[in-house]
């Protein structure tokens, strides 16, 4: 073994033995790192898409109408009259419909509406019908359409999420 003084008396040179070592340790460190680099590629990837939100639970909830229309003309919704749509979950595509009315600040009973069947309509929002007939739609931002034909007039009804 050759030994050469160097800068503050630290050996230049090893031993064969001790650079074999070194060599093994580097070879099994290389090792370690590129299986810790695997494992983690492995375990950061993503493993499914998040599921979207139930068609029920987007459109659950308590809708105050803000306005109504006849056949196209304005029905004033003033003097203590207030217009609740609430929908409940039922199953993932479907909710219970309940309307709550007063008039004049009296409360009248509650009419149910129904089962109501749940449609994704994309951009536009999520469709309710009651049967294969289009009732109603959500919008994305919470905005509820009801169209309802009795006696031959179609009133809509206007509500928005509370």
């Amino acid at each position: 073994m050759i030994v050469r003084q160097g800068r503050g008396n630290l050996p230049l040179c090893r031993s064969k033995q001790s650079i074999q070592l070194s060599i093994k340790s580097l070879s099994a460190m290389k090792n370690f790192l590129i299986i810790l680099t695997f494992t983690s590629f492995l375990f950061s990837c993503k493993k499914d898409k998040d599921a979207a939100p139930e068609l029920s639970a987007r459109v659950a909830g308590t809708y105050q109408a803000s306005r109504m229309t006849a056949d196209g003309q304005a029905l004033p919704l003033g003097n203590g009259t207030e217009l609740q749509i609430i929908l409940t979950k039922a199953s993932a595509e479907t909710v219970n419909g309940t309307m709550k009315l007063k008039l004049g600040g009296n409360p009248e009973p509650d009419e149910s509406l129904g089962l109501l069947i749940l449609k994704d309509a994309g951009d536009s929002g999520t469709d309710i019908f009651t049967g294969t007939d289009k009732v109603g739609t959500v919008s994305k931002s919470g905005s509820l359409t009801v169209t309802v034909e009795d006696d031959g007039v179609e009133y809509k009804i206007y509500a928005d999420k509370k």
